[in-house]
């Protein structure tokens, strides 16, 4: 995902520069599965079908034309997603001070027309590497970024996951088309994003940031 996707989707919730500067392929890795349920005691059968979760999973590898320190240093504010996720309608930073595991923000993003509020915390801050958990009553968003420098540019494997919990698991496997479509659109729209944020790449004759 997921506006995660960072794929967001409702889960029945309160729920440019040239693209010549950087190239994104995308492979075809959405997938549905079921996550390891909690331990049942013998015969709560009925406990277990209502609180067994369901995954969708969407991985995208994107290469961008900007140094990976700058890269990771613009993606570590989880607020720009509202620049290169689709469905981001706002993410708002909750506190102030510098970004830090544990930094906080709160997304709305739509997803087929409906709304969905999750409380995204950054819980792991790498130089190559981050992750950001959503969270609200139905479901927990996970955006996970890994960098891999590629000379002058950067290479980002994204992930995203949504765990569907209680009745909103049941969406799940009608959802991964959707998933894989805005996994499509977050590979054009990311790429798009760094550049106008960061400007013409040091090895394109700019300065470095």
């Amino acid at each position: 995902m997921d506006n995660s996707h960072r794929l967001c989707i409702d889960t029945f919730g309160s729920s440019g520069a040239s693209v010549d500067l950087a190239e994104a392929t995308a492979r075809p890795c959405a997938s549905v599965r079921r996550a390891a349920p909690e331990q049942k005691v013998p015969g709560a059968v009925a406990e277990f079908a209502q609180t067994e979760a369901l995954v969708v999973e969407v991985e995208r590898v994107i290469t961008l034309a900007h140094p990976l320190p700058d890269v990771v240093g613009y993606l570590a504010d989880f607020s720009h997603t509202t620049s290169w996720d689709p469905g981001t309608v706002s993410c708002d930073r909750i506190g102030g001070g510098e970004l830090s595991v544990g930094s906080e923000w709160h997304n709305v993003s739509q997803f087929r027309g409906r709304r969905t509020e999750l409380r995204y915390r950054l819980v792991r801050l790498d130089p190559d590497h981050l992750t950001f958990e959503g969270r609200n009553r139905t479901a927990t968003s996970t955006d996970d970024m890994r960098f891999e420098e590629d000379g002058a540019r950067t290479r980002l494997i994204y992930r995203a996951r949504i765990d569907f919990h209680g009745p909103a698991r049941l969406a799940a496997p009608l959802l991964k088309r959707e998933f894989e479509r805005l996994g499509d659109e977050v590979s054009e729209q990311l790429p798009k994003a760094v550049a106008h944020a960061l400007g013409v790449p040091p090895a394109a004759g700019g300065r470095p940031r």
